[in-house]
């Protein structure tokens, strides 16, 4: 369906009071908004997980007035049946641990006292390495900008399309694909084809400094939990190297913040693909209480806590303002 056929009929829907209708309906439902980036550069070709500061500022007043903020330590005390959520609770929550969840989105949360959680690839914290999907974005489009030719196997993976987003949707899938040796190969191919200048390195790809998470920790507003250590995807390892992913990184943190850390999130996090039934046993033997996929829905207070679904909101349709009301309130 055209995007702007999507557009209008979201708008009607609103219109119609289908919105209104699903937050009465959904109001004892916990919505958790996943973010990954919130950036205030103009970004020629958009990334999905770079939302533009406006959106942002946007989505805050919409979710301020209907609905009502609450922190990860709430709603761990309401999954252990110790307290009642308010009507129409929702959690706020980063993946990946970017830098600007600390130059851009932190600021903006103080400013109007908005809890939020930031889920953090832990051995990438205070280093100066990129994730590799968002080094990917970069190299793809620093050939485009450049016409220079992609190396194999990304030529004949993207021969049908000519622009950075399409091209870098198919490659991203087709790497998330490939055993750790093979991705590696691919990258360095990437990397010698079209090396990156030092100014692609911005606040939106590089990742948080322990010293920004501890001024953030100690500010109040925002709890932490554990994306993994390296950001695989779990259903793609061994399972004798499920505990450096998730144990290893829990005690690091956990060292950091001086307190517990009982909230894990999926990389890629789709039950059934990305993660399955052994691994939530894993997280619970590790002494995590809850877990949060990237599975599309509001979640239900007595269900399955490590499989908290979320909403997600990206620079693309998700962040639609009659498309993101209809999802928050559970209509779509």
């Amino acid at each position: 369906m055209p995007q702007i056929i999507k557009k209008l009929l979201c708008e009607t829907m609103v219109l119609c009071g289908l919105a209104r209708a699903g937050r009465l309906r959904n109001r004892s439902k916990l919505l958790v908004v996943m973010y990954h980036g919130v950036s205030r550069l103009p970004h020629l070709d958009p990334i999905w997980t770079q939302l533009p500061v406006e959106r942002f500022e946007r989505q805050l007043d919409f979710l301020q007035r209907w609905y009502c903020p609450v922190t990860l330590a709430q709603v761990l005390r309401a999954l252990r049946g110790k307290q009642t959520l308010p009507p129409r609770a929702v959690l706020l929550t980063f993946d990946d641990g970017l830098r600007n969840n600390y130059t851009v989105a932190w600021p903006i949360l103080r400013a109007r006292k908005i809890p939020a959680t930031v889920f953090l690839t832990v051995d990438y914290i205070g280093g100066h390495r990129l994730l590799w999907p968002d080094e990917l974005y970069l190299l793809v489009k620093n050939a485009h900008e450049n016409a220079q030719a992609l190396p194999e196997p990304f030529a004949s993976l993207c021969l049908q399309t000519e622009t950075v987003w399409p091209r870098y949707a198919i490659l991203v899938e087709a790497l998330k694909r490939m055993d750790d040796d093979q991705r590696q190969q691919a990258m360095d191919a990437l990397r010698r084809a079209t090396p990156l200048p030092d100014h692609a390195h911005c606040e939106d790809f590089t990742l948080l400094n322990w010293q920004e998470v501890d001024t953030m920790h100690r500010d109040g507003l925002m709890d932490f939990g554990v994306h993994t250590a390296s950001h695989i995807i779990l259903s793609r390892i061994a399972p004798g190297d499920l505990k450096k992913e998730i144990v290893w990184p829990k005690k690091r943190l956990e060292e950091k913040l001086g307190h517990e850390v009982e909230a894990f999130c999926y990389p890629n996090g789709r039950s059934g693909i990305d993660f399955h039934e052994e691994h939530k046993t894993g997280l619970h033997q590790a002494g995590y209480a809850c877990a949060f996929t990237t599975d599309h829905g509001l979640h239900a207070m007595g269900t399955d806590p490590f499989a908290i679904k979320r909403i997600a909101a990206g620079n693309d349709m998700t962040s639609d303002p009659a498309f993101f009301q209809l999802a928050c309130s559970g209509i779509i």
